[in-house]
């Protein structure tokens, strides 16, 4: 980020709850990254509902640049486990429950190969019509974190599916 500061400007966006938004020029931007060789295919996650809702109110709008490519796996014989365990230091509790209940332990992806980027602006009419069109889905209602509670609802983006009008060139 003091790269992107020091070239171009701007500052770390604002804040609501424990999401931080990534960088504010004339927008407020949210950098994530869409794996395309995995399961979810064009299926990737915004951020926290409540949280992008706050920013569009303040700020009109939200941005996302999408940084888009092939993620690189876990090799067969576990390394970069077994590297990222002893970094951690030791077992989580999410994980010794992991464990105790047989469950298969998740691919973790040891590199990530950029393909093209994608710069997306969200406004609430945006995210109606992605919501009445099916190219935007809530994602994670429901849902609990390792200690049992509730997981924050977040916005799930098609972005197979996205329309020419959020899309920036």
């Amino acid at each position: 980020m003091k790269i992107l500061y020091s070239h171009v400007g701007g500052s770390l966006g604002p804040r609501y709850g424990s999401t931080h938004f990534d960088y504010r020029l004339q927008n407020i931007w949210d950098f994530k990254v869409h794996v395309k060789n995995s399961s979810s295919h064009s299926w990737t996650i915004v951020n926290d509902r409540e949280a992008v809702d706050r920013c569009m109110k303040d700020y009109g709008a939200l941005c996302i640049l999408l940084a888009v490519g092939r993620a690189e796996f876990d090799d067969e014989k576990g390394s970069f486990k077994t590297w990222h365990d002893q970094l951690k230091g030791r077992r989580s509790t999410y994980e010794i429950a992991r464990i105790n209940r047989g469950a298969p332990s998740r691919r973790r992806k040891s590199a990530f190969n950029v393909e093209s980027f994608e710069a997306i602006q969200l406004d609430p009419s945006s995210i109606r019509q992605g919501l009445e069109n099916g190219w935007m889905e809530y994602f994670q209602e429901g849902m609990r974190n390792a200690d049992g509670s509730p997981r924050r609802p977040k916005y799930l983006l098609d972005t197979a599916n996205l329309p020419d009008n959020v899309r920036l060139t």
